[in-house]
C-alpha cells in the first residue's frame, strides 16, 4: 500500500486495519463517481461525507461534518489487489473541520 497510514500493517491485515480506523473516526457515506479499468489498473474517483466523531491521525474529534474527495488507483494481479495508491483532499477536509485558519 503506497498510501498507508502511520503504523499501518502491510498487506491484507493493513487494509482491514485502515478500514476499521476510518469507520472509528468517521461515519462515511461514500459516493463512487467513476470507475475506470485498463489492463491491470483500476481507478476509482469518489467522495464521502462524514462526521468527525473519533481520533484521526492525532486529531481529536470535532463533531463537524465534512465532504472529502479522492482518487484511488489499484493494481490487480491474478484477481487480487497487489498495489494501492491514493490522493485525497486533506487540506479541504482540515478547512471544513476548522483546523486551518
Amino acid at each position: 500500500d503506497h498510501a498507508a497510514f502511520p503504523d499501518q500493517s502491510p498487506g491484507r491485515a493493513g487494509l482491514k486495519q485502515r478500514v476499521a480506523y476510518l469507520f472509528d473516526a468517521f461515519d462515511p457515506q461514500w459516493t463512487i463517481h467513476d470507475i475506470v479499468a485498463e489492463r491491470d489498473i483500476v481507478v476509482v474517483r469518489w467522495s464521502h461525507s462524514a462526521v468527525h466523531r473519533g481520533e484521526f491521525l492525532g486529531l481529536q474529534p470535532t463533531g463537524r461534518k465534512f465532504t472529502m474527495r479522492g482518487i484511488d488507483i489499484y493494481r490487480v494481479t491474478a484477481g487480487k489487489m497487489t498495489e494501492h495508491w491514493n490522493v485525497v483532499d486533506m487540506h479541504g477536509m482540515y478547512q471544513q473541520l476548522g483546523l486551518l485558519s
